[in-house]
């Protein structure tokens, strides 16, 4: 039986995401939590948004970009390469 109590390292990874996706711009985070986090497509997000899909594809790259930066500069972060996706 697996235990449902929460990992310390996983609730600290999750505070971490978290905390750099409050450094997103509004349009930025915005696209991201409706992709990532709500599931909707490019398609859906571009509809709900009032934005060519172009726009979401940009504007998500550059979110995840970001994200993806200010995590790898936290010196205490708890995400190995790959989650931080710096390894290729």
């Amino acid at each position: 039986m697996a235990d449902a109590t929460p990992q310390p390292d996983l609730r600290q990874e999750v505070n971490e995401i978290l905390r750099a996706m409050s450094e997103l711009t509004p349009l930025y985070r915005q696209v991201l939590v409706l992709v990532a986090v709500e599931g909707l497509s490019y398609r859906e997000t571009a509809e709900e948004l009032g934005v060519p899909v172009g726009t979401v594809m940009s504007r998500l790259a550059r979110a995840r970009d970001q994200l993806r930066e200010t995590l790898a500069t936290q010196p205490e972060h708890g995400l190995s390469p790959a989650q931080r996706g710096t390894a290729r």
